[in-house]
């Protein structure tokens, strides 16, 4: 093939059509168009693809992957501003629109059809005869990667995404199936299909119905990571909402990494850092590797504490590997000392042996990852022993009972992290909650999950309207990334950006002690971390 081929990126970013009105199509892609799609928004083909920018001796090659046309013009074809550039709409109804184009430069060309585009992708030149702007790249493809696009093309702006019709937005989360951990997953799916029969009760968003459909994992299922991916190839939704997978959250975010599916709300407290750059995923509270990120901060500026000597106890599992790592990354930045670590087997904590050999190294504090009976356990071991270091612990993984019931040497030296408390609930939300569960006859149990349920689903509703009727994955989350302190009514106020995946960044640290007849402090601090 002789000469640069002003195609892919001179559509992504040149462009300019009406077209013929057709009504919208949303049947399955054809092997052609899937192909196409893919050099749409990938720039790789079934042979190379190279990109030629600019003309003459000054020409730029570039591999296709460079400039995509998908990052340009957007999952539906309208174009999306950058670098001062607008693009243009490259919809085929746009292209193919009867009275042809006059460009902003007066260039004028009639309408697109087939023959003329494949042509315009070879030359870059318009139906016609005039050359397209100079300032956009050409590209170089094979016979059939040059098809597979132009059918694509065609195909551009009609298509829905899995899981939506023109009728309903089909909505999932995932359980757990059984055992008390199933019981909090039953609340969390009561309360998100209760909130879902309240929209859809008002007209749903822009008049679709919002579906959900459950997906219960049975208990520490091992093949979680095969059992969803099953469920997204059978038949995926539009997008997850508040799923709650515990011991199980490396699989299953595993799982969701790649599909392009996005995901509002918390996991568990084991959210896994790295899966922070997929951008379809949004948590609204911190991981227990922030919360503790929080209570390192606390102690450094708070207790005043010169040079400690830290120790952590947790359960040796995978899912705390990247938590502990925070911790050590924290602790350094504070300008503090090496992290002492004291794993236990998962279930068989030893306090007594592991409130000693604590004791004797001269451990000044102490990081628990322990649940609520392991930390109770270390604390009165401790206490026994006339030995009262600072502790530092998640308040939602350590429980609400060691704040009704603190060994005394332990009051003002057990500090908790929490992602939300009391003082966040608004009365307007505490009543539409209170509505909710009283209309679908709910119970008012498992307080927790119920504020995390239906703030999820709060912002998802929200990020569902400003998106419009032109709704699509990744309009949905170009509307999540623009929430600025968006307040839910329950939690701190939820931020997200580009390049932000926690909603509210930090933890409040709350000691036992300054809890008096049962009654919180007023005001809890808040620690903000970056």
């Amino acid at each position: 093939m002789s000469g640069p081929l002003r195609g892919f990126a001179a559509l992504c970013l040149a462009l300019l059509a009406p077209a013929l009105v057709t009504p919208a199509d949303v049947s399955a892609l054809t092997a052609s168009e899937e192909r196409g799609k893919k050099i749409y928004f990938t720039g790789r083909g079934g042979e190379a693809i190279t990109a030629y920018l600019g003309e003459g001796e000054h020409q730029l090659e570039l591999p296709g992957e460079a400039a995509v046309c998908g990052s340009c013009h957007g999952h539906d074809g309208t174009g999306r501003p950058e670098s001062g550039v607008r693009p243009t709409n490259i919809t085929w109804k746009y292209l193919a629109r009867s009275y042809g184009h006059v460009h902003a430069r007066g260039v004028e060309h009639p309408s697109f059809d087939e023959e003329s585009l494949v042509s315009y992708l070879r030359t870059g030149l318009y139906p016609g005869g005039r050359r397209g702007d100079s300032s956009m790249p050409v590209y170089e493809m094979s016979e059939r990667d040059l098809d597979d696009l132009v059918s694509y093309l065609k195909r551009v702006g009609q298509i829905l995404d899995p899981g939506l019709s023109e009728t309903a937005i089909r909505i999932g989360t995932i359980v757990p199936a059984e055992g008390p951990l199933g019981e909090i997953g039953a609340v969390i799916g009561s309360v998100i299909e209760a909130h879902f029969r309240e929209v859809n009760a008002a007209g749903g968003i822009y008049g679709r119905r919002l579906e959900l459909v459950v997906h219960k994992l049975a208990k520490d299922d091992e093949s979680a990571a095969e059992t969803v991916g099953r469920w997204l190839a059978e038949d995926p939704p539009f997008a997850f909402v508040s799923p709650f997978t515990p011991h199980t959250d490396f699989e299953v975010q595993s799982a969701l990494s790649g599909n392009e599916i996005p995901v509002i709300g918390p996991f568990t407290l084991y959210s896994i850092r790295s899966f922070l750059s997929n951008r379809y995923v949004f948590y609204l509270y911190p991981d227990l590797g922030e919360q503790l990120e929080a209570l390192v901060q606390f102690a450094a500026t708070r207790l005043e504490l010169s040079e400690p000597r830290l120790a952590v106890i947790y359960p040796d599992e995978r899912a705390l590997t990247d938590v502990i790592a925070i911790v050590e990354k924290a602790g350094r930045q504070q300008g503090w000392g090496e992290l002492r670590r004291e794993p236990f087997p998962v279930g068989r904590f030893d306090a007594g042996s592991s409130a000693q050999t604590l004791q004797d190294a001269g451990i000044d504090v102490v990081i628990s990852l322990g649940v609520e009976q392991e930390l109770r356990a270390f604390l009165t071991a401790a206490a026994e022993r006339g030995w009262s270091p600072h502790v530092l612990a998640s308040g939602a993984l350590s429980g609400s009972g060691l704040l009704e019931e603190t060994p005394e040497a332990f009051g003002p030296r057990l500090h908790l992290a929490y992602p939300t408390l009391p003082q966040d609930r608004k009365p307007w939300a505490v009543k539409v909650v209170s509505r909710i569960l009283e209309r679908n006859e709910l119970a008012r149990g498992h307080i927790q999950a119920t504020i995390s349920a239906y703030s999820s689903v709060t912002v998802l509703v929200e990020a569902l309207r400003r998106a419009g009727r032109g709704l699509g994955r990744r309009e949905l989350t170009a509307e999540l990334e623009g929430f600025y302190e968006f307040d839910t009514g329950l939690t701190p106020p939820i931020t997200f950006t580009s390049n932000r995946r926690i909603g509210a960044k930090g933890a409040y640290v709350l000691d036992p002690g300054s809890i008096v007849d049962g009654h919180l402090p007023e005001s809890v601090p808040w620690v903000q971390v970056k």
